[in-house]
């Protein structure tokens, strides 16, 4: 009986020091925690309307979905010709996305009664602290809308 004891005895102090005595297990990053770190904290800057401050649109990585903002206190050129109703531009949205080294952006109109339309107006990809004029906006009786691509904290 006492040996028995032994034996077991000195199997549990095999085992344990097999056990305790490695490093302990390490957990693998997950790949959208990954993408994260990767990413570093972005925004567009962006000014639609002179009389109000900026607005601000974080962009993610890349295994992120896209984030995007729309605008409907835009300014209408002076002596733009008044569209129809169901080509009225009830708002323009902006998308950010980034691709690993640059952000795409893209800026669209919302029109429509029920805001039903969406029309792309452009796409570019921006860079940090890149600005930009989004002069096509003309073409729909829009005032221009800046932007700017920076480092942030949001």
């Amino acid at each position: 009986m006492a040996t028995r004891c032994l034996l077991l005895a000195c199997a549990v102090v095999v085992y344990a020091s097999t056990l305790f005595g490695q490093d302990p297990p390490t957990l693998k990053p997950n790949p959208t925690q990954r993408g994260k770190h990767l990413t570093p904290p972005l925004a567009l800057e962006i000014q639609y309307n002179s009389t109000l401050p900026p607005s601000y649109l974080s962009i993610e990585g890349a295994d992120v979905e896209p984030h995007w903002m729309w605008f409907t206190r835009f300014v209408t050129l002076p002596g733009a010709p008044a569209p129809e109703a169901s080509k009225k531009v009830n708002a323009v949205r902006i998308t950010s996305h980034w691709n690993g080294e640059t952000a795409d952006i893209r800026v669209t109109l919302i029109r429509g009664p029920q805001m039903a339309h969406e029309e792309l107006v452009t796409s570019y990809h921006s860079g940090i602290d890149q600005a930009k004029t989004i002069n096509q906006l003309e073409g729909y009786g829009i005032e221009p809308c800046h932007k700017r691509m920076l480092h942030s904290s949001l």
